[in-house]
């Protein structure tokens, strides 16, 4: 067993050593072939990854207060939403001002759709994604108001 120094300080090297790296290959994909918006979504997965792990250096090491702990666990809700909501909004311009697109199917077989279908789809998504994040929000609000009166 770890004493909590010793768990400190190894955490604090291990969580670093990975946010380094993760953080260098997000921005090697960005700067390099992929540009800057075909490594958004990397970028995007990697800062949530990097809050989970600063939240379970927080929680184990650090032994943060149950404020804090609320406070990051909502701070992830609007982290999530928010990039759902951006994805599927960047998702449906992929399909703006065009007419018709061309679907290989080997089930289905090879037809063309009316673009105008998947456009609506991505867009219903996002507007999906920022009332589902609207509603967590409120109801973390809510149990976070409870916990404090209570």
């Amino acid at each position: 067993m770890l004493g909590d120094k010793t768990k400190m300080v190894l955490g604090l090297i291990a969580t670093a050593g990975i946010g380094i790296f993760v953080f260098a290959l997000a921005e090697s994909i960005s700067s390099g072939f992929a540009g800057f918006h075909g490594g958004l979504p990397f970028w995007i997965i990697i800062i949530f990854v990097m809050g989970l792990a600063v939240y379970d250096y927080m929680d184990e090491c650090l032994k943060a207060s149950e404020k804090v702990k609320q406070f990051m666990q909502l701070a992830a809700i609007v982290f999530c939403g928010t990039a759902f909501t951006y994805a599927g909004w960047g998702t449906s311009t992929l399909f703006a001002e065009k007419d018709e697109i061309f679907v290989r199917s080997s089930f289905f077989g090879n037809y063309t759709s009316p673009a105008i279908w998947y456009e609506v789809f991505w867009m219903a998504f996002a507007f999906f994604s920022a009332a589902l994040t609207f509603v967590l929000v409120m109801r973390k609000l809510s149990k976070m108001n409870q916990q404090s009166a209570g």
